[in-house]
Protein backbone atom coordinates (compact mmCIF):
# COMPACT_ATOMS: atom_id res chain seq x y z
CA UNK A 1 0.00 0.00 0.00
CA UNK A 2 1.23 3.55 -0.87
CA UNK A 3 2.49 5.71 1.93
CA UNK A 4 -0.14 8.41 1.00
CA UNK A 5 -2.67 5.37 1.16
CA UNK A 6 -1.90 4.38 5.10
CA UNK A 7 -1.25 8.06 5.90
CA UNK A 8 -5.05 8.87 4.69
CA UNK A 9 -6.18 5.51 6.44
CA UNK A 10 -4.40 6.80 9.85
CA UNK A 11 -5.93 10.63 9.64
CA UNK A 12 -9.51 8.91 8.96
CA UNK A 13 -8.94 6.73 12.25
CA UNK A 14 -8.05 9.32 14.25
CA UNK A 15 -10.15 12.09 12.99
CA UNK A 16 -13.49 9.32 13.63
CA UNK A 17 -11.81 8.64 17.24
CA UNK A 18 -11.63 12.54 18.08
CA UNK A 19 -15.32 13.33 16.54
CA UNK A 20 -16.58 10.83 18.98
CA UNK A 21 -14.57 11.97 22.12
CA UNK A 22 -14.67 15.86 21.44
CA UNK A 23 -16.15 17.70 18.94
CA UNK A 24 -15.04 20.72 19.27
CA UNK A 25 -11.26 19.42 18.91
CA UNK A 26 -12.13 17.84 15.58
CA UNK A 27 -13.57 20.40 14.49
CA UNK A 28 -10.45 22.49 15.04
CA UNK A 29 -8.59 18.87 13.49
CA UNK A 30 -10.48 19.12 10.54
CA UNK A 31 -10.26 22.56 9.66
CA UNK A 32 -6.63 22.04 9.55
CA UNK A 33 -6.47 19.04 7.82
CA UNK A 34 -8.03 20.84 4.88
CA UNK A 35 -6.28 23.93 5.09
CA UNK A 36 -2.70 21.73 4.69
CA UNK A 37 -4.29 19.33 1.98
CA UNK A 38 -6.57 21.68 -0.57
CA UNK A 39 -4.02 23.70 -2.13
CA UNK A 40 -5.96 26.63 -3.37
CA UNK A 41 -2.93 27.47 -5.68
CA UNK A 42 -2.56 24.10 -7.36
CA UNK A 43 -5.87 22.67 -7.04
CA UNK A 44 -7.47 22.62 -10.66
CA UNK A 45 -10.08 25.37 -11.37
CA UNK A 46 -9.28 27.26 -8.20
CA UNK A 47 -7.15 29.71 -10.28
CA UNK A 48 -9.99 30.39 -12.20
CA UNK A 49 -12.13 31.30 -9.27
CA UNK A 50 -8.84 33.30 -7.89
CA UNK A 51 -9.42 35.22 -11.11
CA UNK A 52 -12.74 35.93 -9.97
CA UNK A 53 -12.39 37.13 -6.46
CA UNK A 54 -9.45 39.63 -7.50
CA UNK A 55 -11.47 41.25 -10.23
CA UNK A 56 -14.27 42.23 -7.67
CA UNK A 57 -11.19 43.37 -4.75
CA UNK A 58 -9.20 45.15 -7.69
CA UNK A 59 -12.00 46.91 -8.46
CA UNK A 60 -13.62 47.36 -4.45
CA UNK A 61 -10.03 48.37 -3.42
CA UNK A 62 -9.72 51.36 -6.63
CA UNK A 63 -12.94 52.44 -6.18
CA UNK A 64 -12.48 53.31 -2.26
CA UNK A 65 -8.91 54.24 -2.17
CA UNK A 66 -7.53 54.66 -5.47
CA UNK A 67 -4.65 53.56 -7.33
CA UNK A 68 -2.45 54.55 -3.48
CA UNK A 69 -0.90 51.47 -1.85
CA UNK A 70 -2.41 50.04 0.69
CA UNK A 71 -2.04 47.88 4.19
CA UNK A 72 -3.91 44.52 3.43
CA UNK A 73 -4.81 41.62 5.99
CA UNK A 74 -5.24 38.34 4.50
CA UNK A 75 -7.40 36.05 6.84
CA UNK A 76 -7.45 32.71 6.33
CA UNK A 77 -4.91 33.24 3.56
CA UNK A 78 -3.97 29.56 2.50
CA UNK A 79 -1.50 28.87 0.41
CA UNK A 80 -1.62 32.89 -0.83
CA UNK A 81 -3.61 32.59 -3.55
CA UNK A 82 -5.22 36.18 -2.85
CA UNK A 83 -1.90 37.52 -0.85
CA UNK A 84 0.70 37.12 -3.27
CA UNK A 85 -1.43 38.76 -5.78
CA UNK A 86 -2.17 41.74 -4.44
CA UNK A 87 1.76 41.61 -3.42
CA UNK A 88 2.43 41.93 -7.18
CA UNK A 89 0.01 44.82 -6.98
CA UNK A 90 2.24 47.00 -5.15
CA UNK A 91 0.48 47.05 -1.66
CA UNK A 92 1.26 45.86 1.77
CA UNK A 93 0.05 41.91 2.49
CA UNK A 94 -0.09 40.27 5.72
CA UNK A 95 -1.29 36.76 5.52
CA UNK A 96 -2.61 34.25 8.71
CA UNK A 97 -3.98 30.84 8.36
CA UNK A 98 -4.08 28.55 11.06
CA UNK A 99 -1.98 25.60 8.74
CA UNK A 100 1.47 25.68 9.36
CA UNK A 101 1.62 23.75 6.10
CA UNK A 102 -0.55 26.46 4.23
CA UNK A 103 2.00 28.78 5.02
CA UNK A 104 4.93 27.27 4.22
CA UNK A 105 3.34 26.55 0.93
CA UNK A 106 2.56 30.36 0.97
CA UNK A 107 5.85 31.44 1.72
CA UNK A 108 7.76 29.14 -1.36
CA UNK A 109 5.17 30.15 -3.41
CA UNK A 110 5.53 34.30 -2.53
CA UNK A 111 9.66 33.16 -2.97
CA UNK A 112 8.94 32.08 -6.41
CA UNK A 113 6.86 34.95 -7.32
CA UNK A 114 9.40 37.44 -5.82
CA UNK A 115 7.27 39.13 -3.79
CA UNK A 116 7.36 40.15 -0.28
CA UNK A 117 4.21 38.83 2.36
CA UNK A 118 4.49 38.63 6.07
CA UNK A 119 3.39 35.23 6.84
CA UNK A 120 1.82 34.34 10.44
CA UNK A 121 0.75 30.85 10.90
CA UNK A 122 -1.59 31.12 14.04
CA UNK A 123 -4.99 32.42 14.56
CA UNK A 124 -6.22 35.36 15.07
CA UNK A 125 -5.32 35.55 18.75
CA UNK A 126 -1.20 35.90 17.93
CA UNK A 127 -2.20 39.31 15.91
CA UNK A 128 -2.56 40.98 19.40
CA UNK A 129 0.95 39.83 20.25
CA UNK A 130 2.77 40.34 16.86
CA UNK A 131 0.92 43.38 15.82
CA UNK A 132 -0.79 44.92 18.43
CA UNK A 133 -1.03 48.41 17.08
CA UNK A 134 -1.03 47.65 13.54
CA UNK A 135 -4.34 49.08 11.35
CA UNK A 136 -5.14 47.71 7.99
CA UNK A 137 -6.71 50.06 5.34
CA UNK A 138 -8.68 46.26 4.12
CA UNK A 139 -8.98 43.47 5.57
CA UNK A 140 -9.66 40.28 3.58
CA UNK A 141 -11.65 36.93 4.59
CA UNK A 142 -12.85 34.85 2.04
CA UNK A 143 -14.11 31.00 2.24
CA UNK A 144 -13.58 30.97 5.89
CA UNK A 145 -16.68 32.69 7.61
CA UNK A 146 -18.96 29.31 6.70
CA UNK A 147 -16.35 27.11 9.38
CA UNK A 148 -16.31 29.38 12.35
CA UNK A 149 -18.17 29.02 15.53
CA UNK A 150 -19.61 32.86 15.56
CA UNK A 151 -19.29 34.58 12.49
CA UNK A 152 -20.67 37.46 13.96
CA UNK A 153 -17.91 37.25 17.09
CA UNK A 154 -15.66 36.73 14.26
CA UNK A 155 -16.15 39.67 12.12
CA UNK A 156 -16.51 42.05 15.32
CA UNK A 157 -12.92 40.55 16.53
CA UNK A 158 -11.19 41.57 13.08
CA UNK A 159 -12.61 45.39 13.16
CA UNK A 160 -10.26 45.53 15.72
CA UNK A 161 -7.75 45.73 13.26
CA UNK A 162 -9.70 47.94 10.41
CA UNK A 163 -8.49 51.33 9.97
CA UNK A 164 -10.95 54.15 10.18
CA UNK A 165 -12.55 54.53 6.71
CA UNK A 166 -11.52 51.22 5.82
CA UNK A 167 -12.97 48.42 3.36
CA UNK A 168 -13.72 44.50 4.52
CA UNK A 169 -14.20 42.11 2.13
CA UNK A 170 -15.57 39.00 2.79
CA UNK A 171 -17.26 35.30 1.31
CA UNK A 172 -19.34 33.32 2.52
CA UNK A 173 -21.63 29.88 1.70
CA UNK A 174 -24.60 30.83 0.36
CA UNK A 175 -28.30 29.10 1.33
CA UNK A 176 -28.37 28.78 -2.07
CA UNK A 177 -25.33 26.44 -2.41
CA UNK A 178 -26.47 24.14 0.78
CA UNK A 179 -29.92 23.39 -0.31
CA UNK A 180 -27.98 22.10 -3.57
CA UNK A 181 -25.79 20.22 -2.11
CA UNK A 182 -28.47 18.87 0.46
CA UNK A 183 -31.07 18.29 -2.27
CA UNK A 184 -27.99 16.07 -4.45
CA UNK A 185 -27.63 13.96 -1.63
CA UNK A 186 -31.24 13.12 -0.89
CA UNK A 187 -30.42 14.75 2.65
CA UNK A 188 -34.09 16.15 2.88
CA UNK A 189 -34.04 17.12 6.66
CA UNK A 190 -30.70 18.72 5.95
CA UNK A 191 -32.70 20.53 3.16
CA UNK A 192 -35.26 21.73 5.15
CA UNK A 193 -33.14 22.61 7.99
CA UNK A 194 -31.06 25.21 5.93
CA UNK A 195 -34.42 25.99 4.33
CA UNK A 196 -35.63 27.62 7.70
CA UNK A 197 -32.51 28.38 9.18
CA UNK A 198 -28.60 29.81 8.91
CA UNK A 199 -26.49 27.03 10.11
CA UNK A 200 -26.21 23.02 11.12
CA UNK A 201 -23.74 20.42 11.23
CA UNK A 202 -23.27 18.29 8.10
CA UNK A 203 -20.46 15.31 8.49
CA UNK A 204 -19.62 16.42 12.20
CA UNK A 205 -18.81 19.89 11.43
CA UNK A 206 -20.96 23.13 12.01
CA UNK A 207 -21.19 25.12 9.15
CA UNK A 208 -23.08 28.79 8.28
CA UNK A 209 -24.79 29.68 5.40
CA UNK A 210 -26.39 33.41 4.45
CA UNK A 211 -28.30 35.43 1.83
CA UNK A 212 -27.85 38.84 0.87
CA UNK A 213 -30.37 39.69 4.20
CA UNK A 214 -29.06 37.91 6.45
CA UNK A 215 -25.50 38.62 6.39
CA UNK A 216 -26.58 42.51 5.39
CA UNK A 217 -28.68 42.20 9.23
CA UNK A 218 -25.20 40.80 11.13
CA UNK A 219 -23.26 43.76 9.21
CA UNK A 220 -25.89 46.80 10.09
CA UNK A 221 -25.60 45.11 13.66
CA UNK A 222 -21.51 45.15 13.71
CA UNK A 223 -21.85 49.17 12.40
CA UNK A 224 -21.02 47.74 9.04
CA UNK A 225 -22.55 48.85 5.58
CA UNK A 226 -22.54 46.72 2.86
CA UNK A 227 -21.46 48.58 -0.30
CA UNK A 228 -21.77 45.80 -3.10
CA UNK A 229 -22.93 41.69 -3.24
CA UNK A 230 -21.46 39.56 -6.10
CA UNK A 231 -21.75 36.03 -6.33
CA UNK A 232 -18.28 33.56 -6.52
CA UNK A 233 -19.36 30.95 -9.29
CA UNK A 234 -22.79 31.38 -9.91
CA UNK A 235 -22.81 28.78 -13.07
CA UNK A 236 -19.86 26.33 -12.08
CA UNK A 237 -18.17 24.39 -9.31
CA UNK A 238 -15.51 22.27 -8.60
CA UNK A 239 -15.99 18.30 -8.07
CA UNK A 240 -18.26 17.70 -5.62
CA UNK A 241 -20.12 20.91 -5.69
CA UNK A 242 -23.60 20.34 -6.76
CA UNK A 243 -23.18 23.69 -9.77
CA UNK A 244 -20.18 21.00 -10.60
CA UNK A 245 -22.36 19.35 -12.52
CA UNK A 246 -23.44 22.09 -14.68
CA UNK A 247 -19.27 23.25 -15.45
CA UNK A 248 -16.01 23.22 -14.21
CA UNK A 249 -13.62 25.45 -15.07
CA UNK A 250 -10.55 23.40 -15.26
CA UNK A 251 -11.82 20.97 -18.28
CA UNK A 252 -12.08 24.39 -20.34
CA UNK A 253 -9.80 25.34 -23.17
CA UNK A 254 -8.46 29.31 -22.28
CA UNK A 255 -11.24 30.42 -25.00
CA UNK A 256 -14.14 28.88 -22.95
CA UNK A 257 -12.69 29.93 -19.84
CA UNK A 258 -12.54 33.00 -21.06
CA UNK A 259 -16.27 33.46 -22.16
CA UNK A 260 -17.15 31.24 -18.66
CA UNK A 261 -15.50 34.04 -16.49
CA UNK A 262 -17.34 37.06 -18.67
CA UNK A 263 -20.44 35.61 -18.28
CA UNK A 264 -20.34 34.80 -14.20
CA UNK A 265 -18.52 38.33 -14.14
CA UNK A 266 -21.82 39.98 -16.10
CA UNK A 267 -24.61 38.13 -14.00
CA UNK A 268 -22.51 38.61 -10.54
CA UNK A 269 -24.39 40.99 -9.08
CA UNK A 270 -28.01 39.52 -10.26
CA UNK A 271 -27.60 36.18 -9.29
CA UNK A 272 -25.27 37.13 -5.93
CA UNK A 273 -27.00 35.19 -3.62
CA UNK A 274 -26.94 31.91 -6.29
CA UNK A 275 -23.20 31.06 -5.96
CA UNK A 276 -20.79 28.86 -4.40
CA UNK A 277 -19.82 31.84 -2.49
CA UNK A 278 -21.63 35.42 -1.61
CA UNK A 279 -19.46 37.91 -1.57
CA UNK A 280 -19.89 41.34 -0.38
CA UNK A 281 -17.58 44.59 0.61
CA UNK A 282 -18.76 46.45 4.00
CA UNK A 283 -17.31 49.72 5.04
CA UNK A 284 -18.00 51.01 8.79
CA UNK A 285 -21.23 52.98 8.75
CA UNK A 286 -21.56 53.55 12.41
CA UNK A 287 -20.73 52.55 16.17
CA UNK A 288 -21.32 48.45 16.99
CA UNK A 289 -24.87 47.97 17.81
CA UNK A 290 -26.80 51.53 16.48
Amino acid sequence: MKRRGIQEILEGGYGRVLRYLSPDRYRQYAKRRTASRYDMCREPSEDYYAGIYLHFIREDLSRRFGARPLKILDVGCGQGRLSIPLARDGHTLTGIDISDDAIGMARAYASMEQVRVEWIPDDLSSLKVQLPDTLFDCIICTELLYMVEDPEAFIKELLGWLQEGGLLLLSLRTRFYYLLTSIKRGDWDMASLVARGFSGTMDGLLFHWHTKASIGDMLSHLGLQPIRYRGIGILSGIPGDPLGSICMPSPLDPEERKALMDIELLLAEDYAENGRYLYVAAKVASQPGA
